[in-house]
């Protein structure tokens, strides 16, 4: 079965890859893995049930912290609000 990639984010410091994936186990979730000092992480799961886990672990609880869930996109996706576009600034004279 194909699997996505969900993003956890508010992820306590405390938690461990083992603990996120059990968090996620309704879901056949694996491969669950966190971004050392970062407080994010990454847990793929079953294609199928991608909505529902948004759906049902959005903002739930867990180690004391309300989660943040949705599907993963890649990197560079989504950064158009970047505003630092090519371009060297300064130097001229008016």
């Amino acid at each position: 079965m194909a699997t996505k990639t969900l993003y956890v984010g508010n992820v306590p410091y405390s938690a461990t890859a083992d603990t996120l994936q059990a968090h996620f186990a309704a879901y056949n979730s694996s491969n669950a893995r966190l971004i050392d000092g970062r407080g994010f992480g990454f847990v793929d799961i079953d294609e199928d049930k991608l909505s529902t886990a948004i759906t049902e672990m959005h903002e739930k609880d867990f180690q004391g912290r309300s989660l943040t869930v949705n599907e993963a996109q890649p990197k560079g996706t989504n950064r158009s609000s970047d505003s630092r576009g090519g371009g060297g600034g300064g130097g001229g004279r008016w």
